[in-house]
């Protein structure tokens, strides 16, 4: 399960969302638009990264095959920036 990392800021408009992490003020904020969002937004600690493609192609209309390589690039991308933390 992924979730977002405590020390994580977020502001959220229409179809955008900026992240900020706290413990880190010299790294720039993330903004996500549209469907990096999307992503975003379901993750919610509770969902695996299956999950999360499934959410995501069911409010796009997408098959979630065809979106599962952006997905899992997205998230590895938020982890390893440490906005999202693995939870057990």
């Amino acid at each position: 399960m992924l979730a977002v990392g405590a020390h994580v800021a977020q502001a959220r408009s229409d179809q955008r969302v900026a992240l900020l992490d706290l413990d880190h003020l010299d790294r720039p904020a993330v903004i996500l638009e549209d469907s990096a969002a999307a992503i975003w937004e379901a993750v919610d600690g509770e969902r695996s990264e299956t999950d999360v493609v499934a959410t995501v192609a069911d409010q796009f209309g997408l098959d979630p095959r065809s979106i599962t390589v952006d997905v899992h690039e997205l998230l590895d991308d938020l982890l390893a920036r440490e906005l999202l933390v693995v939870v057990r």
